[in-house]
């Protein structure tokens, strides 16, 4: 059993997503809704870019059940940025489901393999962003503060 959360790592800017587990369509529809309800409090102009962190995933559900790619409905919202979908493994299936996203929603994703690589490729990304904290120190203090 898998489990996705969703919760800003910098406010109004950036949205950490962890999938755990072997993640459902249900997760997916719960993160989704997890994600657009954080963007929903933002009334910023900036775009709020969405880290997603595979590196304790264990399974996705089959590509049928991801709605053709349309399971992730923020992808649409005009203030979504860059999606940077982390994990280590090089998942071949999240390789494929990252191009169906791209593909349908003409979303902004791409891959890293460690979570600070993530960061580095938003700020490159994005010269609005500054002063991010240490995702990994983050990342510990979620664990922490849930277990």
């Amino acid at each position: 059993m898998g489990s996705s959360t969703a919760r800003w790592f910098v406010e109004g800017r950036i949205i950490y997503v962890q999938n755990v587990g072997k993640v459902t369509a249900a997760d997916f529809r719960e993160v989704d809704r997890q994600i657009k309800l954080l963007m929903a409090t933002d009334t910023s102009d900036h775009k709020i870019h969405v880290i997603v962190d595979c590196l304790k995933m264990e399974g996705l559900p089959a590509l049928s059940e991801l709605e053709g790619g349309r399971i992730l409905k923020y992808l649409w919202d005009t203030k979504t940025g860059w999606t940077v979908v982390v994990d280590s493994k090089a998942n071949f299936m999240l390789k494929i489901l990252s191009g169906i996203m791209t593909s349908v929603a003409k979303a902004q994703f791409t891959m890293a393999k460690r979570l600070p690589e993530s960061v580095h490729f938003l700020l490159e990304a994005d010269k609005t962003l500054s002063n991010i904290p240490d995702i990994n120190e983050f990342v510990q203090r979620q664990y922490t503060e849930t277990a």
